[in-house]
């Protein structure tokens, strides 16, 4: 009667057995999944002169125990990032106040989310002169922004260095080309340091396509003057950028290059996107206007028939450092003189 009693006991033991090991087999393979799915993201990059380790996906917090955790994508809805930035025209804040405020940001500016996947990296770059004030608010405001869409980011700062004519186009180029190298990324923001945004739902995440993200600036009546227009804010992916061939390096003093991007863009057979103007509103700085230059609509006329030539594939300059800035990524660039024809 003992071993008649047993026999049941015995299956149902099996039984549960069989069980646990399906389901514990099923639980170490979705972590199975799971590990090779950051694992793979993981790659040894250059960052100045060391090498360091980037993951792609997770957030670079100093937990070395990050690759044990299963973290869901972040969202990209940006629809519940409701409200105003708080920038006005006047708003003013020294560097070393930023640095005060904002707490968590890594070495060169960038930061991840903590408890979510971040779908992309984004690289803003800023090209710039001499304008130290206007980069500390610009700080000041972006860096939250970012971290309120959870973004991944790099905050990139390319600095002229020289007395030559200032030359933006020469300077987002060389920007590329040197994030590409250093520090790869899904998608660049080619950011005017002045222009700040006013809504939190303004999304930067990468699009498909090219986007111009500032539509609606305070200084234009938060009108968009005309189509091609893609000055001020303006994202592409990496492979984009080169199907344009970057900006025209032919624009020496403030104006045209914006408008020559626009033809270069519609000339690929890129679709541009925008957010709507109720969306893509923008505070700009106020500041002084640079020289124009006299002959930007002469250089615009005739900017098509330079775009296989003229951009990423023969822009010259050198690269004076790179240095990890507590609060952003500074590039010092020398793009050589000002040309006699300027």
């Amino acid at each position: 009667m003992a071993r008649r009693a047993g026999k049941p006991r015995l299956v149902v033991k099996i039984s549960i057995l069989i069980v646990l090991l399906q389901t514990g087999f099923v639980l170490i393979l979705r972590s199975s999944e799971s590990s090779l799915r950051i694992s793979d993201s993981v790659k040894t990059i250059g960052e100045g002169h060391r090498k360091i380790k980037v993951d792609k996906n997770l957030a670079a917090t100093g937990d070395r125990n990050v690759s044990k955790k299963i973290l869901r994508l972040c969202d990209i809805d940006v629809s519940r990032s409701v409200g105003n930035t708080g920038v006005t025209k006047n708003f003013t804040i020294s560097l070393q106040e930023v640095s005060q405020k904002l707490q968590g940001i890594g070495p060169g500016g960038k930061w991840n989310p903590r408890n979510c996947l971040a779908r992309n990296s984004v690289t803003i770059v800023v090209p710039f002169r001499d304008r130290w004030g206007h980069l500390a608010v610009f700080l000041n405001f972006m860096h939250p922004f970012l971290q309120r869409q959870l973004l991944k980011y790099r905050i990139l700062v390319v600095e002229q260095i020289g007395i030559g004519v200032y030359n933006k186009a020469m300077l987002m180029n060389a920007a590329f080309l040197e994030t590409r190298q250093h520090f790869p990324t899904d998608c660049i923001i080619f950011h005017d340091v002045d222009l700040i945004p006013e809504l939190n739902n303004n999304s930067y995440a990468c699009a498909k396509g090219p986007r111009h993200l500032a539509p609606a600036v305070d200084e234009l009546g938060y009108h968009l003057l005309y189509g091609r227009l893609v000055g001020g804010v303006l994202m592409f992916t990496p492979q984009d950028f080169q199907a344009v061939n970057g900006y025209s390096n032919a624009y020496w003093g403030w104006g045209a290059e914006d408008d020559d991007m626009g033809y270069r863009i519609k000339k690929a057979g890129l679709t541009l996107s925008r957010p709507s103007l109720n969306t893509g509103r923008y505070t700009m700085l106020v500041h002084k206007h640079r020289r124009k230059n006299t002959r930007r609509f002469e250089i615009l006329d005739k900017g098509m028939q330079r775009q296989p030539w003229d951009g990423l594939s023969n822009v010259n300059y050198s690269v004076l450092g790179i240095r990890l800035k507590p609060l952003f990524t500074h590039m010092l660039i020398d793009i050589g003189k000002t040309p006699d024809t300027y």
